[in-house]
């Protein structure tokens, strides 16, 4: 808008309160103490959604030996996931990944996530 005011494309009406260069320079004084708000805020809201997850999150830790279930996809297809086991922790191999033994042979590489400790129950 400046520059179209300055090179004479546009004609600016001459009963505004200000000249045009001063009030741009306050439309981006306001527009950068929105964007400082707008920072703020989204800030609190993050520590806000971090404190009510983390508010009944546990971590999970297993060690070899460990009697777990496993999350695994069904024959019937990818989406079909069904809870296998008892398996066995056979390895740890990072604090969230795990080689589980499914009890038939079959050795998975499986995440935490995907692994509940298995209860017997008489």
């Amino acid at each position: 808008m400046l520059k179209e005011f300055w090179t004479g494309e546009r004609n600016v009406f001459m009963n505004f309160s200000k000249p045009v260069n001063e009030y741009l320079c306050d439309l981006k004084s306001r527009l950068e103490s929105a964007a400082c708000y707008a920072k703020e805020h989204a800030g609190n809201a993050k520590a806000d959604y971090v404190a009510h997850y983390n508010l009944r999150s546990k971590n999970k830790q297993f060690s070899e030996g460990d009697q777990v279930i496993v999350l695994a996809p069904n024959n019937s297809g990818k989406l079909c996931n069904r809870w296998c086991g008892p398996a066995t922790v056979v390895k740890v191999k990072s604090p969230h990944s795990y080689l589980v033994d499914m009890g038939d042979g079959n050795v998975r590489h499986v995440h935490a996530n995907k692994m509940r400790k298995f209860v017997v129950r008489i």
